[in-house]
């Protein structure tokens, strides 16, 4: 199962990282293929393209004490450090800068992995930082003020079919340069706040021929230099603007009740009765 399938590259399949033979390839339909990536599809055998995994829209009422803004930084994964300089150079001035605007709690939200690392880093800020279950987790999207999301595909098809508004963080990898050019297609309302500078675009980094892992160390190391203190104040100034705009209305929005992981059982039902019959 491949829900990134327009990340593969060249450098890639030289390498064989492309499962090419396989009993089924299963490839979600999303992101439109790269160049590069259409080429390596067309050598992959048994493939077969489904609809979007999108979870089933299910809360498990969880009451808020008091007003919030909530901040999903999900898993914060990183090929170079801990993640520490994306929390430099994005967290620590949103949260600085929301806490001068709102009278608002503050919830980070982040996988089971990250959020020691994350409480640890943000032990000075007054912020709660917690793992949710899923269904917690869009009950509190739900009733928050205002959300805050690294774009991550998941949180992206949750966020379109609960059509909350929505302010995207700065990509913390490749696949989420990708995400975020798909999300203003399919969201409701939203936002996105970008690195601002050419190295962290996408249009710089689909020049790059090289693996996505090589990419993505790439991607951290400018991280790691925008959490100078020079950029962080230019980062404050970019949040403080983005806050001040409306946000962008996508006319063509619409919920949807595609759920690609139906087809995925379906084929694998189809592979066991090949083998145990």
């Amino acid at each position: 199962m491949d829900s990134l399938p327009f990340m593969w590259t060249k450098e890639d399949a030289k390498l064989g990282k492309v499962p090419y033979n396989v009993d089924v390839y299963c490839a979600q339909k999303s992101i439109k293929l790269t160049n590069e990536s259409k080429e390596i599809f067309d050598n992959v055998k048994n493939l077969k393209w489904i609809n979007p995994i999108i979870p089933k829209i299910e809360e498990t009422k969880i009451l808020l004490k008091e007003e919030s803004i909530v901040i999903n930084l999900g898993g914060l994964h990183s090929p170079v450090g801990n993640g520490e300089e994306y929390i430099k150079a994005t967290i620590i001035p949103l949260i600085e800068i929301l806490k001068s605007k709102y009278n608002y709690n503050i919830i980070i939200t982040a996988g089971s992995d990250a959020v020691k690392k994350v409480q640890k880093k943000l032990k000075d800020y007054d912020v709660e930082v917690k793992t949710y279950k899923q269904k917690q987790f869009l009950s509190v999207v739900n009733q928050s003020k205002i959300f805050f999301t690294s774009p991550g595909l998941t949180t992206i098809f949750e966020t379109m079919n609960l059509d909350k508004e929505t302010i995207f963080l700065p990509p913390q990898n490749l696949s989420q340069f990708y995400n975020v050019e798909y999300a203003k297609k399919i969201i409701h309302k939203y936002k996105v706040i970008f690195w601002n500078k050419s190295s962290l675009s996408l249009e710089n980094l689909k020049d790059i021929n090289e693996t996505e892992s090589e990419i993505v160390k790439k991607i951290y190391l400018e991280i790691k230099k925008s959490s100078s203190k020079n950029y962080v104040e230019k980062m404050k100034n970019n949040i403080t603007s983005i806050l001040e705009e409306n946000y962008n209305v996508n006319k063509n929005y619409k919920k949807s009740n595609l759920n690609g992981a139906y087809e995925v059982i379906k084929y694998i039902k189809e592979v066991c009765k090949q083998v145990y019959t």
